[in-house]
């Protein structure tokens, strides 16, 4: 409980520091990355108390490490449309919330 407090906190600031968003939309787009996450915290509880847990830990260190290495490999630049496709319904939501045009 202790990560999402400090994922929900600090990752909005990362968003509007890096990628100049809004602080509503920095928000709006971390507000779904800790609710699946606490949401799905109970299952990730079931698999580690079925299999154990440290089969399941590093199960998920090599999920991720593997996940992190595709990533390394990307191109720098995004592909056509990139963040700006993520960025966009967030950003006009952020503006129909203000009242901004």
């Amino acid at each position: 409980m202790v990560s999402d407090i400090g994922l929900a906190s600090a990752l909005p600031l990362y968003f509007t520091a890096h990628f100049h968003v809004t602080q509503v939309a920095a928000g709006l787009i971390v507000s779904p990355i800790v609710f699946f996450g606490s949401t799905f915290r109970p299952v990730g509880g079931a698999i580690a108390d079925r299999i154990g847990g440290i089969k399941s830990l590093t199960f998920m260190f090599v999920v991720v490490s593997a996940c992190y290495f595709g990533v390394a490999l990307l191109p720098e630049a995004p592909a056509s449309g990139g963040w700006g496709l993520i960025r966009f319904p967030f950003d006009h939501f952020a503006f129909a919330i203000s009242g901004h045009q």
